[in-house]
């Protein structure tokens, strides 16, 4: 009697092969200085993955601002789930390794340049807004004096509610009036004489209450569009001001941004 075996593979070999490969795969990401775009040079020689380093680490005059840190930092858990993905992939033969690397790659370079973009604290000493944009720097001092005084001007200190003007107060009292006429009318009169003038002070008080919410909405609404104009100033400002990112030569960053898979030894 005979026994034969046959040993057919399902797919574990090359399963086997993707899950070593992808236990082995490592992706660089950053300025690197081992590339073209990490070792261009400027600013006398100061090459990107120099001028990275700096912004990264920072100086005895420069504050660190490590953009790669906090891009993994703040999309950690958006990055392990997309790594879990990925590996998932890989082993089912739906991904290459290099496929899964480069799109890991491509994640955490897009999510540090965006990083950048948005700005990075500590922001950027007014010394040195000054010295990029006086005029600029200028103009947002005076537009957030122009909104903090409008919003102090409406506000009183001691209860933190907005204050009463003379004509919100004349407001209050014609309404008051207007009330008790109105409730007057309701009584009945002792005579004609006597409903006429009731009738009288309920028309007049209408009147004086009609005049009264004018005046009042229509000072309300010249104060809205004084603060509405003095945001936007400031907006305006902010946005100028703002333009000027933490980092030095930002583009000349954003530019040397990329990545690279490791070659196996």
């Amino acid at each position: 009697m005979s026994i034969k075996f046959h040993d057919k593979d399902h797919g574990f070999r090359a399963f086997f092969r993707r899950a070593i490969e992808i236990k082995a795969g490592r992706v660089k990401v950053g300025v690197l200085a081992d590339d073209s775009k990490g070792g261009q040079e400027r600013d006398g020689g100061l090459s990107n993955a120099e001028l990275a380093v700096i912004q990264h680490f920072g100086t005895k005059t420069i504050p660190p601002r490590p953009f790669l840190y906090q891009a993994f930092d703040k999309h950690r858990t958006e990055l392990i789930e997309l790594g879990g993905r990925l590996i998932d992939g890989v082993l089912g033969g739906k991904l290459t390794t290099q496929q899964a690397l480069n799109m890991m790659g491509g994640k955490l370079a897009a999510e540090a340049k965006a990083t950048i973009t948005a700005g990075m604290a500590p922001p950027l000493a007014r010394s040195t807004l000054m010295k990029r944009d006086k005029v600029g720097v200028r103009k947002l001092d005076k537009a957030r004096k122009k909104v903090s005084g409008l919003i102090e001007a409406e506000t009183d200190s001691s209860t933190g509610q907005t204050r009463k003007t003379a004509r919100h107060r004349a407001l209050e009292k014609a309404q008051a009036r207007l009330s008790k006429a109105t409730a007057g009318l309701s009584k009945k009169p002792r005579s004609l004489g006597s409903a006429f003038a009731k009738i009288g002070r309920y028309m007049a008080a209408t009147q004086k209450a009609e005049r009264a919410q004018r005046r009042a909405v229509g000072e309300a609404f010249k104060k809205i569009g004084k603060l509405a104009s003095a945001q936007s100033k400031l907006q305006a400002a902010e946005a100028r001001v703002g333009s000027h990112l933490p980092l030095v030569d930002t583009g000349r960053l954003l530019n040397a941004i990329s990545w690279e898979i490791e070659k196996h030894k």
